[in-house]
């Protein structure tokens, strides 16, 4: 099954965990982010609590390992992107500790902190969703099923990308197939730089990337006690991205567009019935198109 998903999405952030001091962003949304949306979706649909424990785990952390391991995701942007900076003051608004059974406030730092922000106006996800193994393992984990249409209609709750602060709105959700298949073409969709060799002007940038690539045959019980150790299950992938950058002094412009690229082996440059077109594993392209 594949899904694309149009965004209203004026502004965004989707913070750099690594990034000290300041609040950087990712250019376009990482795998882990959009993935998140379907896994919000399917949660809601089914009328699951994301707090609510089994397994040892919440069932937030279980549908994640559903999600990341049963599907792919991309992002296509459709209008040019601005990453620019502000200063924002951070202000504790209250806080106290209990001290001698009596609450007290606590003196907090206050300071500036220097935010990124993107700006764009549309952007449009890509999800190809391997619906036998996503309900084997949802089956699996919580006993429940999704169809096709239950698919669909979990996008329609997506509220936000990224930060809380920055809203988004839902412009449409279709479902799409696979036209052609070659191995040189253009693509209009980020991809894992290792998938392709390109030939034309991108931006690479490193991102989280999702379970299906850096740990396919992860086990729910594996996952979870990677969760209960704390223990970081994300995995980097560098990303070869459809744009290309113009800097000024206090901003940087991304503009959308397509790369040349060639498939390595065991991958294919796949056009899709909206004409849009990514690089997918074949092994991928097989089960989508035996649906």
């Amino acid at each position: 099954m594949i899904v694309r998903l149009d965004l209203k999405i004026p502004l965004f952030s989707v913070r750099i965990p690594e990034a000290l001091g300041v609040l950087l962003s990712y250019t376009l949304p990482p795998p882990k982010t959009v993935v998140s949306l379907l896994t919000r979706g399917i949660g809601y649909i089914l009328d699951v609590n994301p707090e609510l424990r089994v397994h040892n785990a919440p069932c937030r952390v279980v549908l994640t390992w559903v999600t990341e391991t049963s599907c792919y995701v991309t992002v296509k942007p459709l209008s040019p992107i601005i990453k620019s900076y502000q200063m924002w003051r951070v202000r504790w608004l209250e806080r106290k500790l209990r001290i001698d059974k009596k609450l007290v406030p606590e003196q907090l730092a206050q300071d500036a902190v220097e935010y990124n922000i993107n700006s764009t106006s549309e952007l449009s996800f890509y999800y190809f969703i391997d619906i036998e193994n996503l309900n084997k393992k949802l089956e699996k984990a919580l006993g429940l099923r999704v169809t096709s249409y239950d698919i669909i209609k979990s996008f329609w709750v997506t509220e936000r990308v990224g930060a809380t602060e920055f809203l988004t709105s839902l412009k449409g959700v279709r479902e799409l197939e696979v036209k052609t298949l070659n191995s040189v073409g253009e693509i209009d969709t980020y991809a894992p730089s290792k998938w392709l060799e390109p030939r034309g002007p991108h931006v690479i940038e490193k991102m989280p990337s999702i379970l299906l690539l850096s740990k396919p045959d992860i086990s729910l019980d594996e996952f979870i006690r990677e969760y209960q150790r704390r223990k970081s299950t994300e995995a980097y992938e560098s990303y070869t991205l459809p744009l290309w950058s113009e800097v000024t002094e206090r901003k940087v412009m991304y503009k959308p567009g397509k790369v040349k690229v060639t498939a390595r082996n065991g991958f294919s440059i796949c056009l899709l019935s909206d004409y849009s077109s990514s690089i997918l594993p074949n092994n991928l392209v097989k089960v989508l198109k035996n649906e």
